[in-house]
């Protein structure tokens, strides 16, 4: 999750690993639900998300706004 301001300045990247944690191994098609909090300034932002799936070697990535102009929730509804 990279969060990017007016200015273009942009948050650190950081890469880690999202454990899953259940009774079998996921199926083909199985989704999940992963949910944080971040910490931000009281103004806009735009923010990229990206997660890497190593068993179908795919990168799903979403892009919104957050932020007192843009309303005050985030959604990956967008997700590719």
């Amino acid at each position: 999750m990279t969060v990017i301001d007016e200015y273009g300045d942009h948050s650190e990247t950081p890469i880690d690993r999202i454990p899953i944690h259940g009774s079998r191994a996921p199926s083909p098609g199985d989704t999940f639900v992963y949910e944080t909090d971040l910490v931000m300034r009281k103004r806009p932002h735009r923010y990229v998300a990206a997660v890497y799936d190593p068993l179908s070697g795919a990168i799903l990535s979403a892009t919104g706004a957050v932020g007192p102009d843009a309303g005050t929730s985030a959604s990956t509804g967008g997700v590719r």
